[in-house]
């Protein structure tokens, strides 16, 4: 194998993995509704939301009310999503199915 054949091959596959992941960030906000998501607002939540009173608590302190939990029967998986600016602002949260 001559060095521009593995030159292009190292090339064709670094273009695949990218094309690839950037295909797959664009199906992860497809199920999102536009009011809590702008296709980067939205994002696995890695804490635990505890229930109190009429929302949920955020592992960081933050209150999330129960008008922005949202439960849209699009989600798929077991995980809770957090739908938030870059300063902190709670669009949305979505708990895993079952779990509001």
């Amino acid at each position: 194998m001559g060095k521009m054949t593995i030159v292009y091959t190292a090339v064709f596959l670094l273009a695949c993995l990218v094309l690839g992941v950037l295909v797959g960030s664009a199906k992860a906000h497809d199920w999102f509704p536009k009011e809590c998501c702008s296709g980067q607002d939205c994002k696995a939540y890695s804490g635990l939301p505890r229930r109190i009173g009429d929302g949920y608590l955020l592992n960081d302190g933050r209150t999330v009310p129960m008008s922005r939990v949202r439960n849209d029967g699009q989600q798929t998986d077991d995980r809770w999503y957090l739908c938030e600016s870059t300063s902190k602002h709670i669009y949305c949260l979505f708990p895993p199915p079952g779990g509001v």
